[in-house]
């Protein structure tokens, strides 16, 4: 059985029927040609929400895969997502690309977004965010009640 044949089959447990879900992606090792994670719905008694399971917790079952995860395991992953307040992270403020350890290309941006399409956030609006401004301009205060309409490349220019 070939793993990515596995994407939507039904995440059961091997000794608590309470703890059920549905496997939504994989992670493979390029380097090694084996899966090596599993993304799964999990719900269990105290909710439901998105986890990772190592491929050798997990046994290919037919239509099914089966997990030998401790139960309360599961649960503790389970109730500690669940508790979790969305937050809307705006992309923009994080670089596009990182060169991490050994060469590993990051993406936080891409990161932030997917966030935030998995929470349900939409970008936060940016404070002072104006739609009727030209594109690369921005409102700047010139003192207390004072502000000015600026090109973004004469920002750098602008002295307190």
């Amino acid at each position: 059985m070939k793993a990515a044949s596995s994407i939507g089959n039904d995440l059961v447990h091997t000794t608590d029927r309470s703890v059920t879900g549905t496997i939504t992606d994989i992670v493979f090792d390029t380097s090694l040609g084996k899966s090596e994670f599993y993304l799964a719905d999990v719900a269990t008694e105290v909710g439901t929400a998105p986890l990772l399971f190592s491929s050798s917790v997990l046994i290919p079952d037919g239509d099914a895969v089966k997990t030998s995860a401790r139960p309360e395991d599961i649960a503790g992953r389970v109730k500690s997502t669940t508790a979790r307040l969305p937050v809307p992270v705006d992309p923009g403020d994080l670089p596009s690309s990182l060169i991490g350890p050994f060469g590993n290309t990051i993406a936080p941006s891409m990161l932030a977004a997917l966030f935030n399409a998995r929470n349900g956030s939409d970008r936060p609006e940016l404070p002072g965010d104006d739609k009727s401004l030209p594109p690369n301009f921005i409102r700047a205060k010139r003192g207390a009640d004072d502000t000015v309409l600026m090109s973004l490349s004469q920002a750098d220019r602008a002295r307190d």
